[in-house]
């Protein structure tokens, strides 16, 4: 029977999957089986079309009985179901050499002569087989490029985001590099819904039928106020159990939100997918942006940044033009953009935004999570219905503990010795009401134990400590937004800024305690700048 020359094509491609299948198992390195699912595709489709160019009679599979599609696909699913085949085919993917086709053509021989449904034309067998493993090796060829400069990608990454440097921290030792994952420890996170009240550009508020203005620092404590809406939960989920695969999560400084980004970053090159409830077959890919630079790169697009920051900060200076684009493209990438607060205008932070945006809605269905401070954060940047908002929670009692064990678990190999300095730790903690509330932040639990680990006790006078947590979180984050280095500040070092903050720090606690007002810590922004003004 002679078959409608189309009539093969649509069946190979049916065909494609369960072969694809087949061969993966035969895959030493992780890979994603719809790209063996493709390649086998392109290769069939190739010798399909080939065969197309050749009288009827010529035909590979010019001779076949009644059933014959059902046949040929019984045919192909025999001859690739012997793993010697697959083996030949899992070739690429294992740096094993070329595909021997000679032996495909052997094996493929060997069915027909047992094969009644399908009786290819012998002298076609070799020719058609040649034509498949081209078309299947050329399409994997872009893949495995893609593959091998993704391994670069990982190892940089790793290099990046997996040593926590603590410069500008005030104590000896202070070079050292730490492994994150080491000392890391899993924080909570708790689902919130924003203020709902609701005003005008110009800020007012309609209370009682009568319209208000609202002050700067009012307007900042509504855009702020957060409530939450259930309880807390391990903030790996954020990844695997938000609609839409989108989250915003917001914390205080020194919560840990860029540290828990880098956690995510490191394990996915690490390829410990499965350590943040994600699929470990899946050929996932983190993306790290950091917002503040984006805001000195505003004239370019979010993907176009993104291979400028991994040829000039990642030292990644040939990767494939579409590198990001095949991950982003298949749903495959993790996009995690850092610090939407440090953008410092207001008016750039909404362009920001906006980029970002834009950036998730041309590149849908990846997993998307952006991190803030709830003071720089704006209600209206991310609609809450399709990016589900979160909060970090303080480290409680039991993460405090594990960041002790992990912290010098990690840090001193002798176990009699890290058990000594463990309970020490855990008693000047606990005995201190002060510093215990002061360990509940990450950032400051690092410092506590950084402390103890290079003077074996943490002070006992309160000030002290204090006095070293101001000194480090000044210097490191100076060196971080470079605020001595401001044009408009160049005058200043990190002395005069420090009292700078003294008197500033008195000046809010006193207005607070005769007002009332919370914590002893809010300021008016236009107050704020009018007494920045005559001190300085």
């Amino acid at each position: 029977m002679v078959p409608n020359p189309s009539s093969l094509t649509p069946l190979f491609a049916i065909v494609a999957r369960p072969v694809g299948e087949h061969i993966i198992k035969k895959v030493k390195s992780k890979i994603n089986p719809s790209e063996i699912e493709q390649a086998i595709k392109a290769g069939l489709l190739a010798a399909d079309q080939e065969d197309s160019q050749f009288p009827y009679e010529k035909h590979l599979f010019y001779n076949f009985t009644v059933d014959g599609l059902n046949g040929v696909k019984a045919f192909f699913g025999k001859y690739f179901e012997i793993e010697a085949v697959q083996k030949e085919l899992a070739k690429p993917f294992n740096n094993e050499g070329t595909i021997n086709i000679e032996y495909l053509t052997k094996e493929f021989e060997k069915i027909a002569l047992n094969f009644s449904e399908v009786k290819p034309v012998e002298d076609r067998i070799q020719p058609w087989l040649n034509t498949f493993t081209k078309g299947y090796t050329k399409n994997l060829s872009s893949y495995l490029k893609l593959q091998v400069n993704k391994e670069k990608y990982f190892k940089q990454l790793s290099q990046c985001y997996d040593n926590i440097n603590f410069a500008g921290i005030a104590v000896s030792g202070e070079d050292e590099v730490k492994d994150l994952q080491k000392i890391f420890v899993m924080p909570d996170v708790s689902e919130i819904e924003s203020n709902q009240t609701t005003f005008t550009k110009d800020f007012k508020l309609t209370i009682d039928g009568v319209e208000q203005k609202l002050s700067s620092w009012e307007r900042e404590k509504l855009d702020s106020q957060l409530v939450k809406s259930n309880s807390p939960f391990i903030a790996k989920k954020l990844l695997t159990e938000t609609s839409n695969k989108k989250a915003i999560l917001l914390g205080t400084p020194g919560s840990g939100k860029s540290t828990l980004v880098s956690y995510f970053a490191v394990m996915l090159a690490q390829g410990k997918a499965e350590e943040l409830g994600l699929d470990n077959q899946v050929d996932w890919l983190p993306i790290v942006i950091e917002v503040r630079d984006v805001e000195k790169n505003l004239n370019l697009k979010i993907i176009d940044y993104i291979h400028q920051y991994a040829e000039k900060n990642l030292q990644l200076k040939e990767l494939p033009k579409d590198f990001f684009e095949h991950w982003l493209n298949q749903h495959q990438a993790l996009i995690m953009f850092d610090g939407i607060d440090e953008v410092a205008d207001e008016g750039k932070r909404y362009k920001v935004v906006e980029q970002l945006q834009l950036f998730l809605n041309q590149y849908p269905g990846n997993i998307a999570l952006a991190t803030s401070r709830p003071s720089g954060y704006k209600r209206d940047f991310f609609s809450s219905g399709e990016f589900p908002h979160y909060q970090l929670e303080p480290f409680d009692d039991k993460k405090i503990e594990q960041f002790i064990d992990n912290w010098y678990d990690s840090r001193v190999f002798d176990p009699e010795e890290a058990n000594l300095r463990k309970d020490s730790l855990r008693k000047a903690v606990q005995d201190n009401s002060r510093i215990k509330i002061l360990a509940k932040n990450p950032l400051l639990l690092t410092m506590i134990t950084l402390i103890h680990r290079y003077q074996a006790y943490l002070p006992k006078e309160r000030h002290k400590l204090y006095d070293k947590a101001v000194e480090t979180l000044l210097n490191s984050w100076d060196d971080k937004k470079a605020i001595s280095r401001h044009k408009e500040l160049k005058y200043l070092d990190l002395l005069d800024l420090r009292r700078l903050l003294e008197s500033l720090a008195r000046e809010i606690h006193s207005r607070n305690i005769n007002t009332g007002a919370e914590a002893g810590t809010q300021i008016a922004k236009d107050d704020l700048l009018e007494w920045l003004t005559k001190y300085i």
